[in-house]
C-alpha cells in the first residue's frame, strides 16, 4: 500500500520466461516486455537500478515513481499500472500497461506520412489531456519528451514518471538538471549554473510545446544540433521554425508554449480548450468533405445507370 492505495501484487511466475524481451531503460530502470499468462496479454515490467542522480535508497525512489503513477491511475492518456512484481532475483518490478505501437518518436516516423491534420490534433489533444490530469492532481512531470510518450491503440498515453514530483510537497529526489535537453525550459537551463531547478507547470508547458511541433513537422526538434549548441540556442531565443502549411491557430499555440518568459506562456487548461476546437473544426471539415465526396459519387453512379439503361 503506498499512502493508502493499494497496489495490486503479481506472482512473477505470470509472466512466460520466454516471452521476455529487453525493450530499453526509463530514467531509473531497466524495461522488459513480457506476456502476462492471467492478464492475457503483454506488459512492460520496469525493474529499478541505482543511479548516482537518486538522493534516495533504492526502494524510496521506487516507490516514489510508484506512487506517483499510481496518482494518475484513472486517465486514459497515461500509461496504467498494473502492479508490482517481485522476480526471483528479488528485484521489485513495476508492471504497466504496453503500449503496442512504441513510443511518440517512432510512431511518427513510421505514419508521418499518412497523418492528416485531423489525427495530429488527435495525439496533440491526447497528451494535453494527460498532463491537464497531471496539473490537476499537482503533479509536475518535467521529462516530457518523444520518448516518454507511447502509443497504445491508437491513443497517446504518457509515461515514465521517475522524474515527476508533487507540487504539495518540498520534496527532491533530483539535484540537478535532468530530462532530454531539447525539450527542457530556459529558465530551468539557466538555474542549472547556480545548482537550481526551477520546475513549474510552465516548465512543462514548454516541454509540451516542443511535443507540439514535433508532431507537426515529424522531426526531431534540433535534429542537426549538439546538445551544447541547442543549449545556446534555446537560451538565445531561438526555437525550431514553422512547418509549412501548418494551421496558424495551431502555429500560435505552440509558440506561445514555448515563450522564453514563463509567465508568458499558456495555461494547460487554455491548450487543451484551443486544441479541441482545432480538433473539432477539422473533424467537421474533414465529414463534410468526406459526405460531400459520397454525394458526387452517388450522382456518379446514377449518370452510369441511366447511360447503362438507354445504351
Amino acid at each position: 500500500m503506498i499512502e493508502k492505495k493499494v497496489i495490486k501484487s503479481i506472482n512473477w511466475s505470470e509472466f512466460k520466461s520466454d516471452s521476455v524481451k529487453a525493450i530499453g531503460k526509463g530514467n531509473f530502470g531497466s524495461i522488459i516486455k513480457t506476456y502476462w499468462t492471467n492478464g492475457h496479454n503483454y506488459v512492460v515490467c520496469k525493474k529499478l537500478i541505482n543511479s548516482s542522480d537518486i538522493q534516495y535508497k533504492e526502494w524510496e525512489a521506487f516507490k516514489h515513481e510508484l506512487h506517483m503513477q499510481s496518482r494518475a491511475h484513472s486517465c486514459e492518456n497515461i500509461i496504467r499500472i498494473l502492479g508490482i512484481s517481485k522476480s526471483d532475483k528479488d528485484k521489485y518490478h513495476i508492471v504497466m500497461e504496453y503500449a503496442d505501437e512504441g513510443d511518440l518518436k517512432h510512431y511518427l516516423s513510421n505514419n508521418f506520412e499518412k497523418l492528416d491534420w485531423n489525427g495530429k490534433f488527435r495525439l496533440a489533444l491526447d497528451i494535453t489531456n494527460g498532463l491537464q490530469f497531471l496539473h490537476k492532481e499537482k503533479i509536475l512531470h518535467r521529462d516530457l519528451h518523444a520518448k516518454n510518450i507511447v502509443i497504445h491503440q491508437g491513443k497517446a498515453k504518457i509515461t515514465d514518471f521517475g522524474y515527476s514530483k508533487s507540487m504539495n510537497t518540498a520534496t527532491i529526489i533530483h539535484e540537478k538538471v535532468f530530462g532530454n535537453i531539447r525539450y527542457v525550459a530556459p529558465e530551468v537551463l539557466r538555474a542549472s549554473k547556480a545548482k537550481q531547478c526551477p520546475y513549474t507547470e510552465y516548465s512543462d508547458i514548454y516541454s509540451l510545446g516542443v511535443l507540439l511541433w514535433e508532431i507537426s513537422s515529424g522531426q526531431n526538434p534540433f535534429e542537426e544540433h549538439s546538445d551544447y549548441t541547442v543549449i545556446v540556442a534555446i537560451l538565445s531565443g531561438s526555437r525550431e521554425e514553422r512547418i509549412k502549411n501548418t494551421p496558424n491557430e495551431y502555429y500560435e499555440l505552440y509558440s506561445k508554449c514555448w515563450s522564453d518568459e514563463p509567465e508568458k506562456r499558456c495555461t494547460i487548461d487554455y491548450v487543451y480548450s484551443s486544441l479541441k476546437k482545432l480538433y473539432k473544426k477539422e473533424t467537421d471539415d474533414k465529414k463534410e468533405v468526406d459526405d460531400k465526396k459520397e454525394i458526387d459519387k452517388g450522382k456518379i453512379n446514377q449518370i452510369s445507370d441511366l447511360l447503362y439503361y438507354f445504351y
